[in-house]
């Protein structure tokens, strides 16, 4: 890559260009991604950040960081971080997203009740603040392996009401259908 590339790319982006898009063919279609960091190093709080797509082509993105107490797992000022996103999302659309698919990392199966009780209510009121159970799981290996083995990754579905198939949602977390090889 050279100098003039490497200086003139950042400053597209800068200037609300967009390098790269995904192609996604549901429309009007917000995915959120909510994670947590424990600070192991000084120890004094946790931190949890929520990123929201803006855009059909998933380029642009909200973001929120909230401080937390040291070692909670949970979510505080979820709902207002999500009406952030919104908010920013009617402002680039005129229009709010027809779905949101909320993607969780960051707890353990012992803490899924705790989202379902308390993350979950407040994604659904920061929906109704701006607008007026089926529970599945699913594991997917999202990667083609040529040897050895693969771990499947597991995800919870906690609240639906995208009214998409179970197998819509799983075609969501791959961009590309894993192959299989043979040989010899």
């Amino acid at each position: 890559m050279t100098v003039a590339t490497k200086i003139s790319l950042p400053m597209a982006c800068k200037m609300g260009g967009e390098l790269w898009s995904v192609e996604i063919p549901l429309k009007q279609l917000m995915i959120v991604g909510i994670d947590c960091y424990h600070d192991t190093v000084a120890g004094k709080s946790s931190n949890r950040a929520l990123v929201a797509s803006l855009n059909q082509g998933m380029s642009r993105w909200y973001s929120k960081c909230v401080l937390q107490d040291k070692g909670q797992e949970i979510m505080d000022g979820l709902k207002m971080a999500l009406i952030g996103a919104l908010n920013d999302y009617l402002k680039f659309n005129n229009s709010l997203p027809s779905r949101i698919v909320v993607y969780r990392d960051g707890v353990g199966d012992g803490m899924l009740q705790s989202v379902v009780n308390y993350e979950v209510p407040q994604i659904i009121d920061s929906i109704k603040s701006l607008e007026q159970d089926y529970m599945y799981h699913f594991y997917i290996v999202s990667q083609q392996v040529l040897m050895g083995g693969v771990s499947p990754t597991h995800y919870n579905v906690v609240n639906d009401t995208s009214g998409l198939k179970p197998d819509h949602m799983q075609r969501l977390l791959t961009s590309s259908v894993t192959c299989t090889t043979t040989g010899s």
